[in-house]
């Protein structure tokens, strides 16, 4: 099987990577400058309740960031699975693990924007498989915007096809 890049436009790669970027570095900002304040001291009570208020909003936010991010994640398919990105570390998916696709929750019921479902991927793609799919398993978000779209769907059809006849 050749491997082909499955990549969003331009614009899709520069808002994950705006977004990443963005999500990594506001809490790192936000974090300096409260501890650049001259009156920031660990030693008083409000400050440790403030400090833990704001490292949590800030995760919160983070991860809202990141989540945004990765809806627009490129793929690699190739003989050996399918190929990602998270926070600029790379992700192999082998197609045994790959269970099937499911469309995205919507009420307008189009089929142009798919989950897939895998066995073993980031506890961050779990929140895409229960959201998105309401699915235990982690999940991978993909549209029609997507170059190689439709090839990319018959590699997984094809690889979920053939790991359903495995475990019948």
């Amino acid at each position: 099987m050749d491997p082909l890049q499955h990549r969003y436009s331009l614009a899709g790669r520069l808002f994950r990577t705006f977004f990443e970027i963005l999500a990594v570095l506001l809490p790192v900002y936000c974090l300096a400058r409260i501890a650049a304040r001259p009156d920031f001291s660990l030693a008083s009570a409000d400050y440790i309740r403030g400090l833990a208020f704001v490292v949590i909003f800030l995760s919160v936010i983070s991860f809202i960031l990141l989540f945004a991010a990765y809806f627009y994640s490129d793929l690699v398919s190739d003989a050996e699975g399918l190929h990602t990105r998270f926070l600029w570390i790379r992700l192999t998916i082998p197609w045994e693990n790959v269970i099937d696709r499911v469309p995205l929750f919507t009420f307008s019921h189009q089929k142009h924007i798919w989950v897939i479902r895998v066995h073993v991927l980031s506890p961050f793609h779990l929140f895409y498989g229960l959201i998105y799919a309401f699915s235990i398993h982690p999940g991978l978000v993909y549209s029609s915007a997507i170059d190689h779209y439709e090839a990319l769907n018959q590699r997984i059809d094809q690889a979920s096809k053939n790991n359903q006849r495995l475990t019948h």
